[in-house]
């Protein structure tokens, strides 16, 4: 049998790359460097980083989606820096799509970071820095987002005023504490309709709703060390269940100003086993509600944590860091 030689034959079997006139030779089959990419990404976790948030999506540069399950080492998802006007927590939700690109600039292939100031560079001469996860691992991406300027968000540091004692990062059964407005982090009180309230004793409010509406709160907590004593007794079977642990509720709180009595609003708790000592966890409590507020539309906000025992005879648990965001995005919520 014959087999008749193919008139054009495939690159494999040695056909030249065109002539390119321009250098007076064969033109490149591929460009070398860097280019931007394009994709749609989704928001797959909590919004806990003030710069960026942790989606899924597919990565047109691998060939290859890329999931989050939470705890799940392969499965990571893929961190996206925030719009530098959105740089704040909880100005996403999980589930929301947009598309996201991968940026050249002077620094590299990252979105990039102010020096200093929270969002946007303070001017000219602030510094822009590569944009890194928590992980120290350089973030390149970047969402193409516009629809949180619509509504400014305004972003706090949060510090405790316990029931009795000075030691705030700490709370234990029968000494709970409140919370209170240590800094601005991002945003202005003018921009997000609220206004920062002088909060002095244990259960003031920390912050006042200045109209009726739909509001976003996210509050995010970093646990830090747990003291926990054993029980004093052997409890059977020797279950999980039966060893001593602390149960720690932080609760979102409303009134209508000049109102007396608090309306529970929303809650998230964690529960630690007394040996799990070098404990370390985050938790966010993200609630979005609509407050009608008083003749003058107004609302107070308040942040409570509380801590219970079950099986141990003493203890406390340590907060090591909480920061809060508040956003209206009208509508009804609740």
């Amino acid at each position: 049998m014959t087999i008749r030689k193919r008139r054009q034959p495939t690159p494999a079997n040695r056909l030249p790359p065109p002539y390119d006139p321009m250098t007076g030779k064969h033109a490149p089959l591929a460009i070398p460097g860097e280019f931007p990419c394009c994709a749609m990404m989704q928001v797959a976790a909590e919004d806990t980083h003030d710069d960026y948030v942790v989606c899924r999506g597919y990565d047109p540069r691998h060939k290859r989606f890329f999931d989050y399950v939470q705890g799940d080492a392969d499965k990571a998802g893929i961190a996206v820096g925030k719009p530098y006007g959105s740089r704040r927590l909880g100005a996403y939700v999980v589930g929301q799509i947009f598309p996201a690109f991968i940026p050249l600039t002077r620094i590299g292939q990252t979105p990039g970071v102010a020096a200093v100031s929270a969002g946007h560079p303070a001017g000219l001469d602030e510094v822009v820095n590569i944009l890194y996860d928590e992980n120290a691992r350089p973030i390149n991406w970047l969402l193409l987002d516009t629809s949180q300027q619509e509504n400014p968000a305004i972003g706090f540091e949060m510090k405790g005023i316990r029931q009795s004692g000075t030691d705030y990062q700490y709370v234990e059964p029968g000494n709970f504490a409140s919370y209170k407005v240590e800094e601005i982090t991002g945003g202005s009180e003018e921009s997000a309709g609220v206004t920062v309230l002088n909060a002095v004793n244990y259960g003031d409010p920390f912050v006042q709703l200045n109209s009726s509406g739909a509001y976003r709160i996210s509050v995010n907590v970093d646990y830090g060390q747990v003291q926990l004593v054993a029980p004093t007794y052997n409890a059977f079977p020797v279950e999980p269940s039966n060893f001593g642990r602390i149960y720690s509720y932080l609760t979102l709180y409303y009134r209508n100003v000049d109102d007396a009595a608090w309306v529970y609003c929303d809650s998230s708790y964690i529960s630690v086993y007394f040996f799990q000592e070098g404990y370390d966890e985050n938790s966010t409590l993200t609630s979005v509600w609509d407050f009608a507020g008083n003749e003058d539309g107004e609302t107070e906000l308040k942040l409570d944590w509380a801590a219970y025992y079950r099986y141990a005879s003493a203890g406390k648990i340590q907060l090591a860091r909480m920061r809060a965001a508040i956003q209206r995005v009208g509508g009804v919520g609740g």
